[in-house]
């Protein structure tokens, strides 16, 4: 295997869990590779495999975006190909790749392992909001921000929301293509990194990654929502909840939401 897929959506801990494989010896993690205007850092020998391909595109932050989410495989291979060899981890969000890019440039190849990272979504969702509100999505406390929820808004994510993860899902099945399950609950929240490592690197043993090991220093992310309860995170929870439940049209979403991984 020489890629790490991670299919995801925002304020799973995925940046987290990209700072834990940054830290495992043999392993590159880009993290958001075909965001859609993300700078990323590629090295010397990576970038030059990139310039053959993509011409003077790589100078031009926005159409070398533009380029890597035309041809994902062929970024894939430019940066295997001017790198040492090891394993290329990134994730993959909703909006980064079409679902037609992702069925015949990832989901096909046998180079490839799968993980798809959950959290509960109410959570992702009320995480989302906060930091929008900041214009931050990290290294910043938020515990203090309580935004208001709309049902409205809220049913229009989680739909979409869901869908994605159920067409990954299905999709992944379809090919016969196994993969990680991984949880934010179960695998990163209130873990050391060594420990969070100790249970994610077994799972990615079964898909074809054997021997990957952790470094002796470990980086990881800092949790930004030092709130327990979800519901205390926001300004209008009981409001919010009894909208929720009551259209027929939302709580069907709502109820999805909250269930854990």
């Amino acid at each position: 295997m020489r890629f790490l897929c991670i299919f995801a959506i925002p304020r799973t801990g995925s940046s987290h869990l990209n700072k834990l494989l940054k830290s495992c010896r043999g392993v590159d993690a880009k993290s958001e590779l075909f965001h859609g205007s993300a700078r990323m850092r590629f090295s010397e020998g990576e970038l030059a495999q990139l310039r053959d391909r993509a011409g003077d595109m790589v100078l031009d932050a926005a159409k070398f975006a533009k380029w890597r989410r035309r041809h994902p495989a062929g970024t894939l291979k430019a940066i295997y190909e001017g790198g040492a060899p090891r394993i290329v981890a990134f994730k993959v969000f909703q909006n980064h790749l079409k679902p037609e890019k992702i069925q015949s440039e990832l989901l096909v190849r046998d180079d490839t392992g799968f993980a798809v990272l959950t959290r509960r979504p109410i959570e992702c969702y009320i995480s989302g909001l906060k930091a929008k509100s900041m214009s931050r999505f990290g290294a910043i406390d938020t515990t203090a921000i309580k935004p208001t929820l709309s049902a409205a808004d809220f049913a229009e994510w989680a739909d979409r929301n869901m869908r994605w993860y159920r067409w990954i899902q299905d999709a992944l099945e379809a090919r016969g293509q196994p993969y990680a399950k991984l949880s934010f609950e179960e695998h990163l929240d209130g873990l050391s990194g060594e420990e969070s490592l100790a249970r994610i690197l077994p799972l990615f043993e079964t898909i074809g990654f054997p021997g990957v090991q952790a470094s002796q220093r470990i980086v990881e992310g800092q949790r930004q929502d030092k709130e327990v309860r979800y519901q205390d995170r926001v300004a209008n929870w009981d409001e919010f909840a009894a909208a929720a439940s009551a259209d027929p049209e939302f709580a069907s979403l709502f109820e999805w939401s909250m269930a854990a991984p």
